[in-house]
């Protein structure tokens, strides 16, 4: 990564977290278009919509100010608690949906073994 970009990133990461110290700043991994960067920020499930909004613009100022100085586009999105939790919710069916495919693969591998010693084709000190 650029060490511009990067220095842009930390600042920008200070500047939110001097703002808000209880909030997690995440970098995304995923950069669209003509972005540099993408910053998630996650206040605590007790903040409300406008202490989000609030929030949120006083960042998209200083991103512009960013902006207009570095030429680095850093953009900065804030969940509110209610998206926070949608998004709890989505990894958590994401999550079971694997562990069901997980346990399928595993008693299929059993199965296989199981028949593969039965006929006497493992070695006896495979693991």
């Amino acid at each position: 990564m650029n060490p511009d970009l990067n220095s842009q990133i930390q600042a920008l990461v200070e500047f939110v977290r001097d703002l808000a110290p209880e909030v997690r700043v995440e970098q995304a991994n995923m950069v669209y278009e003509d972005e540099h960067a993408n910053l998630k920020v996650y206040p605590p499930l007790t903040w409300d919509e406008d202490q989000c909004l609030t929030l949120q613009h006083r960042i998209a100022e200083q991103v512009m100010d960013d902006h207009v100085d570095s030429g680095f586009l850093i953009l900065v999105y804030v969940y509110t608690p209610e998206q926070q939790i949608e998004q709890a919710r989505q990894r958590r069916d994401r999550a079971e949906q694997e562990l069901v495919l997980a346990q399928r693969r595993h008693a299929e591998a059993d199965r296989v073994l199981r028949e593969a010693a039965e006929l006497g084709m493992l070695d006896s000190t495979a693991g």
